[in-house]
């Protein structure tokens, strides 16, 4: 068995005894678990080979863009994954990725966009006096509800990964 993965970047040869990404070679038995997800028209997919607990991290597509057990590919090469996973299943534990963030979304649970731990700080926004200031010059005291625009959104950090972002209230 050899199948080749060529990524956006750089590829992937799947060996009988050991897994090449870029220069790295890695054996079989060194593998924990492989994350994926297929890729479509709109976006690349991407498989990680977790070795370590800091390939973990590499659970959506901007979180496996640095690591060097990752690889970015086009849709068109989403068969030669799949024989991949077919190789490797029952043999160490497979995640699809995208059935972990559908469940956190079904179940309404916040979590980080780039390595989709619920370990997160999150706080409202608040009134915003600056822009009710300029409100009420400009407006008089209409104005001032203009501070309180998005004002309960949510400034978010993950404890995991560091990443910021804000989260729009529903």
């Amino acid at each position: 068995m050899e199948i080749l993965v060529k990524g956006t970047i750089k590829k992937a040869i799947f060996t009988q005894n050991k897994v090449k990404i870029g220069k790295k070679e890695i054996p079989h038995e060194d593998i924990k678990e492989i994350k994926y997800q297929f890729g479509d028209w709109k976006q690349n997919g991407f498989l990680t080979l977790v070795i370590n607990d800091k390939d973990r991290l590499a659970n959506t597509l901007e979180g496996s863009i640095w690591n060097k057990h990752s690889i970015r590919f086009w849709f068109t090469q989403n068969d030669k994954v799949k024989a991949i996973l077919k190789y490797f299943d029952g043999k160490i534990a497979i995640t699809d990725v995208k059935l972990i963030k559908q469940h956190l979304q079904e179940s309404g649970t916040m979590y980080c966009p780039r390595c989709l731990s619920t370990n997160i700080n999150g706080k409202h926004k608040g009134y915003n006096t600056a822009k009710g200031t300029v409100g009420m010059l400009l407006m008089g005291r209409i104005g001032l509800m203009l501070g309180a625009t998005k004002a309960y959104d949510i400034k978010a950090r993950c404890n995991d990964c560091g990443r910021k972002w804000t989260e729009k209230q529903r």
